[in-house]
């Protein structure tokens, strides 16, 4: 907030990103619930890995098979690590959940400056970055959008599909859906 005291209107912090979760009976939750709070009435989001902490919705990412086309939204699973507590309880995450791809992300890699490794499987870490960029974009189409705009908008055009498993059918959604988010935005 200091900073953002000394930066032009249109060059304001609007997200932090911080990719760590933080449960309740964490020391010190209660300051960062506070803080959350005060960065939040100054127009700013913060992402973790439970932004429930302020927010009525959870992020939870995506996985998909690294072949399959990013833009079709039937190419995303629940991820890997978290899939059978899904088909145990579809409903606890198609209720809250912001669903973000995750997986299959290429990054950097660690054997030289011009190397780069593809992760099938990722984490929530890597939910939290992408949720937050694609706010900044938001902000750029939208300036005076607020957080809780943010998420009612990602809620409301959100993609419901279905993911066969096992001889069953599971409703699987809201997944964010960039298009109808900037589409809603601008009208």
């Amino acid at each position: 907030l200091e900073i953002n005291s000394y930066l032009p209107e249109d060059e304001k912090i609007r997200v932090i990103s911080i990719s760590r979760g933080y449960p309740p009976s964490d020391k010190g939750y209660a300051k960062l619930k506070r803080a959350i709070r005060k960065v939040d009435k100054e127009n700013i989001f913060v992402i973790t890995v439970g932004p429930q902490i302020l927010y009525d919705c959870t992020l939870f990412g995506m996985d998909r098979d690294y072949a399959e086309d990013p833009d079709d939204f039937h190419s995303y699973e629940p991820a890997g690590w978290a899939a059978d507590s899904f088909y145990a309880n579809p409903d606890s995450y198609n209720r809250r959940c912001l669903l973000v791809p995750m997986g299959s992300r290429t990054y950097a890699g660690w054997t030289g400056t011009d190397d780069y490794e593809l992760g099938c499987e990722g984490g929530l870490s890597w939910a939290v970055p992408w949720c937050a960029g694609f706010y900044a974009l938001c902000c750029q189409v939208k300036p005076d959008i607020t957080p809780g705009e943010f998420i009612d908008v990602v809620k409301s055009t959100g993609i419901t599909t279905d993911i066969e498993h096992e001889g069953q059918t599971y409703e699987f959604g809201k997944i964010v859906n960039p298009a109808g988010v900037i589409e809603a935005l601008q009208e």
